[in-house]
């Protein structure tokens, strides 16, 4: 999915919090701001393997710490709008 995105572009972010429930959407309309190559060796911050690239995405102040924080020990994907 991130070979598709470019910035400027708007997308939803959204992930299943436990597993089971239905998709969550954290964010709409957020604005993509950069896509970054997966880091070597992984994730410095959780110290697993990285999946994937990065996608830095601009939202409003009251979503951004949420959004992060969910981020963290869940994962999270961008849907086109």
């Amino acid at each position: 999915m991130a070979a598709l995105l470019t910035p400027g572009m708007r997308v939803d972010v959204v992930t299943a919090e436990d597993g089971y429930s239905p998709r969550k959407v954290l964010a709409s309309m957020a604005t993509v701001i950069d896509i970054r190559p997966p880091p070597e060796g992984g994730s410095q911050l959780t110290g697993t393997e990285s999946k994937g690239p990065l996608v830095l995405i601009a939202v409003p102040t009251e979503i951004a710490t949420e959004v992060a924080a969910l981020s963290l020990r869940n994962p999270v994907a961008v849907t086109l709008r």
